[in-house]
């Protein structure tokens, strides 16, 4: 049975029969670590006593760690500067000492208080204070979807940063993904930023997904440490593909690989056009006043405009929706005449709102005008082999 050490004094018996040297060490990364080496006054004891510690501090996604090389410990006592007893346990054979917590909190000091003996049950005490990181800032991630959201199916999984991430392929590696079931992804960076993960193709519907973001204590940039682990499950209810041919002006609804609605159209003039390309739908909006001069167009511009309209569900941040037109009546289906959007009539404009999911991808074809990256969701339209590459672990 192990014993735990944190108050407690214990004594045991030596455990080596010749003299020993007896090194401890608050063991916390990889590096090089600093040396003291404090020897006992002479006829005391044969034992000596070594803490190493970090320049950075002491990770706070570890334990806390005292080892002896040779000799035994007898008693380790941990105390924050609060007061706060740092409870950890002594190896059966002595040889080591680890806290119980490998959850440490950020620029804590921490008096460490060890005793050990020689081969002889001389023993040798000694005292030091180690501090755990001491960020200069935080990095804080927001992942979407949401916690328990329901989504459609082209809807990737986006991680922004509240700063700069310098070290990529450090942060990356404390994010993963998991489905209910097999689905190959990869995340690829939109920006210093921003994170996003997809599979190759629209991920399948009927699914949970788990995000995993174990980024306490990751030094994202020089000084900046992550804040905290997270974890966020969504689903994906079903597979619904909008799809949109400019050409013949017809809104084509596909779930689960079944055609369930046709829905004759308007796309964008000419000089206006629609972009093509894979957008997801962002915002229902049951009333939305749409108004040029947000844009920046004079109100003396001929193509200006401010009209209320139902049913929006927003494409682009540009200001490309799909949503219900009763002026457009004559056009539906026959003639290009908006300022870009996807417009019909009042009834299936409802009946799309109605049937819709935020993340359901809407794929339009049949314009000379390509999807501008960034411009919404817009990671479908990235080649999957320049997508993948755009992993800093690739």
């Amino acid at each position: 049975m192990s014993r735990r050490s944190t108050v407690r004094r214990a004594r045991l018996a030596a455990t080596v029969s010749f003299p020993a040297l007896v090194l401890l060490g608050v063991v916390l990364f990889a590096h090089q670590p600093s040396i003291a080496l404090l020897s006992p006054a002479r006829g005391t004891s044969d034992a000596s006593i070594v803490v190493e510690s970090q320049d950075g501090g002491i990770s706070v996604t570890e334990p806390l760690r005292v080892r002896a090389q040779t000799g035994t410990l007898v008693d380790v006592e941990v105390y924050g500067n609060d007061g706060t007893p740092l409870l950890g346990t002594i190896s059966d054979d002595g040889s080591s000492w680890e806290s119980d917590s490998s959850h440490l909190p950020f620029g804590v000091a921490y008096d460490v208080q060890v005793t050990a003996v020689d081969a002889f049950g001389s023993e040798v005490s000694h005292e030091e204070q180690v501090t755990t990181t001491n960020p200069e800032g935080v990095l804080k991630a927001l992942i979407t979807p949401w916690y328990t959201q329901h989504v459609g199916v082209g809807m990737p999984v986006t991680v922004d940063f509240s700063s700069p991430v310098e070290d990529k392929a450090a942060v990356e590696q404390g994010l993963s993904v998991t489905a209910s079931v097999q689905v190959d992804g990869s995340w690829s960076w939109i920006n210093d930023q921003q994170i996003a993960y997809r599979p190759k193709t629209f991920w399948p519907g009927g699914i949970d997904v788990t995000v995993t973001a174990n980024l306490r204590g990751v030094e994202g940039s020089p000084g900046v440490f992550g804040e905290e682990d997270q974890e966020v499950v969504f689903t994906f209810d079903r597979s619904q593909v909008i799809n949109v041919d400019a050409k013949t002006l017809s809104l084509t609804v596909i779930r689960d690989g079944v055609k369930i609605k046709t829905i004759p159209v308007t796309t964008g003039r000419d000089g206006m056009d629609t972009m093509s390309g894979t957008t997801v739908v962002l915002t229902h909006e049951r009333h939305r006043i749409m108004d040029t001069a947000t844009a920046g167009l004079p109100k003396d511009d001929p193509n200006s405009y401010r009209v209320k309209v139902e049913y929006a569900m927003r494409l682009t941040w540009t200001g490309e929706f799909l949503h219900a037109s009763p002026w457009a009546a004559a056009d539906w289906g026959k003639n290009r005449t908006s300022h870009g959007c996807i417009s019909m009539s009042p009834e299936n404009a409802k009946w799309l709102f109605e049937n819709t999911e935020i993340g359901d991808p809407v794929v339009v074809t049949g314009t000379p005008k390509k999807q501008t990256l960034g411009d919404g969701v817009t990671v479908w339209n990235v080649p999957w082999d320049e997508w993948v590459a755009g992993s800093a672990l690739s």
